[in-house]
């Protein structure tokens, strides 16, 4: 379900509902008392910061939740191709609800007209419209790092929900590099952004405690995350990348799809040859001296003889390509078709 939510959440649609009938099995046959305890269980996550009208949300709401499935609303700004991680508590929140039975939506705030809808999350008191009919408003907190930032939105780039404006590589980088005390601190995040019990959170930050440099909790962050927006095939793409790029596994990189280097690689050329050249012929507008110093690396391994010709097995893997890498930040993806 992972991955059919993160089709729908990157795009934001003039009106997108949710049935409780798919995410989650283990909330199929949701009980009475789950659905009135799932208040007190966000608050207790920190997923939910006020409620209004006060003291009716607190009182009457946990009885309307647990009367039956209600409709849960949550608006998004319509004038993006996209939602951004910054949106991603108030999803979140919605998918909770869902969890517990109850149905939700996903709409551009003006084009909620009548759904019999009473709750609405993610929003400032008086954003909802009254319908004649007692209505509740349910607040989430605002997630910043600890340099300030909102959340997905640093130095003005946005960490995009949607794979064709962040790759899953990056979406899982972003947040396994977060500093340790965004991770740590207060309300932990794997509590805010995750479905991971809380006593499992616990264990996770125990162990970050032991062993910070291990960087635990942001693996299972990015993980759990990652697998959340792009689901399982997304998580091991980034993985598969990861792998690849930063701790040179050449079966990693065979297991790439053109796509993934394409990602990866983003400003790298994508060259295409359909017969065997030397290492010198392919890359002759670059200093001679340079090969032989060692600053070309193909798949991840040092090349110093020019005069070495390229061939399957050894610099080109079984996918058909050869990464190459000329000093520390360029590369070249050579695609052989003549396989």
């Amino acid at each position: 379900m992972a991955a059919s939510v993160a089709r729908s959440c990157c795009r934001v649609h003039s009106r997108v509902v949710f049935r409780k009938t798919s995410y989650l099995k283990a909330s199929l046959h949701c009980s009475p008392s789950r659905r009135s305890g799932l208040l007190s269980s966000l608050y207790n996550r920190g997923l939910l910061k006020e409620s209004f009208p006060e003291h009716a949300a607190q009182a009457e709401l946990p009885d309307l939740l647990r009367s039956g499935p209600q409709t849960v609303y949550c608006g998004f700004d319509p004038t993006a191709d996209s939602l951004h991680a910054g949106n991603l508590l108030a999803v979140v929140g919605l998918l909770h609800f869902r969890a517990a039975g109850h149905d939700i939506i996903m709409i551009s705030p003006n084009a909620l007209k009548n759904t019999s809808c009473r709750c609405q999350i993610g929003v400032y008191q008086g954003c909802l419209q009254k319908t004649g009919e007692e209505v509740y408003g349910l607040t989430v907190p605002l997630v910043t790092t600890s340099m300030g930032d909102k959340l997905g939105k640093t130095a003005g780039n946005a960490v995009w929900l949607n794979r064709d404006k962040t790759s899953p590589f990056e979406f899982y980088q972003y947040f396994l590099r977060l500093p340790d005390n965004s991770v740590e601190r207060g309300v932990t995040y794997l509590k805010l952004f995750t479905f991971l019990s809380l006593a499992e959170v616990e264990k996770v930050m125990e162990q970050q405690k032991q062993d910070p440099g291990k960087r635990i909790a942001h693996k299972r962050l990015a993980a759990e995350v990652t697998k959340l927006v792009h689901g399982k095939e997304g998580l091991e793409s980034a993985k598969r990348c990861t792998n690849a790029l930063y701790h040179g596994n050449i079966q990693a990189l065979e297991q790439m799809s053109d796509t993934e280097l394409q990602e990866l690689f983003q400003e790298a050329p994508f060259l295409f040859f359909f017969q065997f050249v030397t290492l010198l012929l392919f890359i002759q507008h670059l200093s001679y001296f340079m090969i032989k110093d060692g600053g070309v690396r193909i798949n991840h391994q040092r090349a110093a003889n020019p005069e070495q010709v390229l061939v399957l097995g050894q610099h080109i893997l079984s996918n058909g390509l050869s990464l190459i890498r000329v000093g520390k930040r360029n590369f070249y993806i050579l695609k052989w078709l003549s396989m």
